[in-house]
């Protein structure tokens, strides 16, 4: 019950969202954090090919456009 408790609070509460959007599988991938510093490395964990949008309470802060090889 705790468990369930603190993930409906860091999905409803927590200050930093970051979206993994991969336009080539059509998927959409959404993580929560509580500090700009936990935003900034899930950002790190990304995949090259996908596109990252970090919102602070629905503000978009922080995008990395996907990383093409020529």
């Amino acid at each position: 019950m705790l468990k369930a408790i603190k993930k409906f609070a860091l999905k409803y509460f927590s200050p930093y969202t970051t979206m993994f959007i991969n336009d080539a599988k059509d998927e959409v991938e959404i993580h929560y954090s509580w500090t700009f510093q936990d935003a900034v490395e899930w950002t790190g964990c990304s995949l090259r090919e996908e596109r990252v949008v970090v919102y602070r309470y629905n503000t978009p802060i922080v995008t990395r456009l996907a990383v093409s090889e020529v």
